[in-house]
């Protein structure tokens, strides 16, 4: 599946014949990614990601999950997941990073607008929530960009490393998304 955000980035579903480019970003940007992602030490080589991307693949076979690269200008910069999709309630979660050099060009914003609209859209689920580490502040501006409210505080909720840290949850329903786009135009 191919997302086109626009001229420069487009969101493709993961796959085995992009691990290569994949692997060599998360390895390049493994210390600027290691302070709020806890799943770098499980990809010490390029074939670590094998596993991870045939779970990808399966889960979106099954509708369970979709986990897309962000290419800008053709080249591998970060990803976008879809997840923890609930048909019977019509949510799901968002989760994202990018690669260190390309923060600050708009990039996940764009790719953020674009995984909405199409889960909003085409998934037809009614909200999607997003978290982040309270001291992420990064991450935090995404959502808050996207006019997400901040739901609350999950204590104690994502463990990286050994050190527990705490989670703002974000929310947006598809009425407060359309109330968005339609104040836009």
């Amino acid at each position: 599946m191919k997302l086109i955000v626009d001229d420069e980035i487009t969101l493709k579903t993961v796959q085995l014949d992009d691990i290569e480019s994949r692997y060599k970003v998360i390895d390049e940007n493994r210390e600027f990614l290691k302070k709020w992602l806890g799943w770098l030490d499980f990809y010490k080589t390029s074939n670590d990601l094998i596993e991870y991307t045939k779970e990808c693949q399966e889960k979106k076979k099954n509708k369970e999950a979709y986990a897309f690269g962000i290419y800008y200008l053709n080249e591998f910069v970060g990803s976008i997941e879809i997840q923890g999709i609930n048909y019977r309630n019509q949510k799901c979660e968002i989760g994202y990073w990018l690669s260190e050099k390309f923060n600050g060009k708009g990039i996940m914003i764009k790719s953020c607008k674009s995984i909405i609209n199409y889960i909003f859209d085409c998934m037809k689920l009614n909200k999607i929530s997003i978290l982040t580490a309270t001291e992420n502040y990064s991450s935090q501006a995404i959502p808050e960009k996207l006019k997400f409210i901040k739901e609350g505080t999950l204590i104690e909720n994502e463990c990286l490393y050994g050190n527990f840290v705490d989670n703002y949850i974000y929310g947006i329903t598809k009425k407060m998304w359309e109330e968005n786009r339609n104040e836009k135009n």
